[in-house]
């Protein structure tokens, strides 16, 4: 038994789309000619949303099977590893997996605790040597800092990624979240995520960390948890299990 899997992740050449559109074809003058064919797509209806439905695995990669054209990159396990990605919340154990890596393996990309003059390290942190971190703020555990963020005096930040050019003002706090390109979060802001999932709720955001999309502005000593915030908002007032359109 091969232990060889797929895991989802596929790159193509711009030959796919016609090999999509052969296959949609394909399926549809099949059902067109069998009528046990379009009962059959019929049932499969409420899971695919259509009755020429193409499913890329068995449509796709199945019939380039033995043409020469399909090939599969295999992992070293003993040199690298997989981390399954299936929402956003999964961004922070693939996180702290990766800052694990370095540790063993490339030590000296993390940061260190600076006795003088440097921001308090709990755990694993990578900061990018463009960032500006004011060394009286707590980093981690598990954090990363991309190019040319700004961390103020006072800020608390911990299981959280941001990316470039980030601005955190005095004193604000960040759990558990994911902060987009060119935020800007307020001064006595708390942006927080939970560890576990919430209670579902059909009516409400039930991610179990918080996202803030590429250019958010956090007005000050507003408190999002739980949330996700699509680009380009400005939230001046506290949310909570909330998806801001």
């Amino acid at each position: 038994v091969n232990d060889l899997v797929s895991c989802g992740v596929y790159v193509f050449t711009r030959e796919v789309f016609e090999l999509l559109n052969q296959a949609g074809t394909r399926k549809k003058s099949l059902a067109e000619e069998d009528p046990s064919e379009i009962l059959r797509q019929k049932l499969n209806k409420s899971t695919f949303g259509s009755s020429t439905h193409v499913s890329l695995e068995n449509d796709i990669i199945t019939s380039l099977a033995g043409t020469q054209r399909a090939y599969v990159y295999e992992i070293d396990l003993s040199s690298q590893y997989w981390f399954k990605i299936s929402s956003s919340a999964d961004l922070l154990p693939a996180l702290k997996a990766t800052l694990e890596s370095y540790k063993k393996d490339k030590p000296e990309v993390l940061s260190k605790n600076v006795v003088t003059d440097g921001p308090k390290i709990t755990g694993e942190v990578f900061v990018d040597p463009s960032a500006h971190v004011h060394p009286s703020s707590s980093l981690g555990p598990n954090v990363s800092i991309g190019p040319g963020v700004t961390i103020a005096a006072g800020v608390r930040i911990k299981n959280a990624i941001l990316f470039d050019n980030v601005v955190v003002e005095e004193n604000a706090c960040i759990l558990n979240s994911i902060i987009g390109w060119e935020n800007h979060i307020g001064p006595w802001s708390r942006v927080e995520g939970s560890t576990t999932p919430e209670k579902s709720d059909s009516s409400q955001c039930n991610e179990r960390v918080t996202v803030l999309g590429t250019g958010v502005t956090v007005e000050p000593e507003v408190f999002i948890k739980n949330s996700v915030v699509l680009p380009h908002k400005s939230i001046n007032a506290n949310q909570n299990r909330q998806i801001i359109l």
